[in-house]
């Protein structure tokens, strides 16, 4: 029901609270900080704008470096292929092929892991300047 704010509508009290606050205290600190509130809300809300949009250069670049090592583990196996033709298989050769298969396999899930959530990142920084400027206004206005 009322768990989002509307920005608009945010904006638009703000601008009124910032009349309202120059026609009583005319050339006042709170009224500065009023106009600089009104100013940060819409500067927000292009913020909130930016981060609701997928950002398709890092999506870009994710499946570029996916692509990559999708390509590097396919070689891996090739050679891998290649180098098993015609060679016996004893337990002294098998134990550090798999070891090696094993640590590929691994670093290259931790590599995917970290290469999908590099967009989340960056908005989840974004967020957090605007919020830690939001911060810095409210304790402001507590002290006037």
């Amino acid at each position: 029901m009322y768990r989002q704010l509307d920005v608009d509508r945010t904006i638009e009290t703000l601008k009124r609270l910032c009349n309202r606050i120059s026609e009583r205290f005319p050339n006042s600190g709170l009224g500065c900080v009023a106009e600089d509130l009104h100013a940060a809300a819409g500067e927000t809300r292009r913020e909130i704008s930016w981060i609701s949009r997928p950002h398709y250069p890092t999506r870009t670049a994710v499946s570029l470096f996916l692509l990559i090592l999708v390509g590097l583990v396919a070689f891996s196996f090739a050679e891998l292929k290649q180098e098993l033709q015609g060679e016996r298989l004893t337990v002294s050769f098998l134990v550090p092929l798999i070891e090696a298969a094993t640590n590929e396999l691994l670093l290259a899930g931790a590599a995917i892991v970290f290469l999908f959530g590099i967009e989340a990142r960056v908005k989840r920084t974004r967020a957090q300047r605007v919020l830690h400027e939001l911060r810095a206004f409210a304790h402001v206005i507590d002290m006037h």
